[in-house]
């Protein structure tokens, strides 16, 4: 997973299919929430960077990885 997000990025939320948006609580829980996703599905982040929040659109390689 790359995109536009960099070290430092705070993952605020997940947005899967149909929009369904989960609060980002942990590494742990996002890792788990990433890996049930198929090869080739496009996730949504909310991010924090500093004191910007943006949107950040990525395709998952390898389930999840």
């Amino acid at each position: 997973m790359r995109g536009n997000v960099q070290p430092g990025d705070v993952i605020l939320g997940v947005i899967v299919s149909r929009g369904q948006t989960t609060e980002a609580k942990s590494a742990e829980q996002v890792n788990a929430l990433l890996s049930k996703l198929d090869k080739g599905a496009s996730v949504t982040l909310r991010l924090k960077r500093g004191d910007q929040e943006f949107f950040a659109t990525l395709k998952l390689n390898n389930g999840g990885e």
